[in-house]
């Protein structure tokens, strides 16, 4: 049985849903949507399937909720490594291990990981929005750091790296590698965008 996870800033019920999240993240990647139990869920909780009930409609609501959850967590903890003292490689590196490493990892392991990927549905993309927004201008901020100054020529720079570093990780997967080739692959990604940035100035 899972206890509740300890947030001294949360409300009991707060804690209850932040624990009943991360016992479903583990459920949906071990049995799929379609295959999750919702008394699995309640027991490994710690709360009665009536009370499970008392925070999500349905399975399909907790899935939403656990998904949008995971992605916040991954954005933050993403985002704390660029305040991190080091390179920029090393800084990198460490952005898209916490961002897109972590995440596949814990997917590439999974047999339902195709399933998952094609349930975010259009309300889910929607509610990411706002995450996806806090990532993009916490990278603007990043790169104006480490690659100051205006001109639409250094801007449109600043964006390309952005967008290559959102967008190239994607392609990593295209042949379900190991993780720790995917891993590399990032490591590769990071200083190779770090090495642009060095010579770009």
């Amino acid at each position: 049985m899972v206890t509740d996870v300890e947030e001294p800033r949360l409300t009991r019920g707060e804690r209850r849903r932040a624990t009943i999240e991360r016992v479903a993240i583990d459920e949906f990647l071990a049995h799929g949507i379609a295959g999750a139990s919702m008394a699995r869920l309640a027991e490994a909780s710690g709360v009665s399937r009536p009370a499970l009930y008392q925070y999500y409609r349905d399975k399909r609501e907790l899935f939403a909720t656990s998904l949008i959850t995971v992605f916040e967590q991954r954005v933050d903890a993403a985002l704390a490594e660029l305040d991190e003292p080091g390179p920029a490689a090393d800084q990198l590196d460490r952005f898209l291990q916490r961002y897109e490493g972590d995440l596949w990892e814990r997917m590439s392991a999974s047999e339902h990981t195709e399933e998952i990927i094609e349930a975010k549905d259009p309300d889910i993309r929607a509610a990411m929005r706002s995450t996806l927004d806090r990532l993009h201008d916490g990278l603007e901020r990043y790169f104006e750091s480490i690659y100051s100054g205006k001109g639409q020529k250094r801007a449109a720079q600043r964006k390309a790296w952005i967008d290559l570093l959102g967008l190239a990780p994607r392609g990593f997967w295209a042949d379900e590698p190991s993780v720790e080739t995917f891993r590399q692959r990032l490591t590769n990604l990071a200083h190779t965008v770090a090495a642009a940035v060095a010579t770009t100035r």
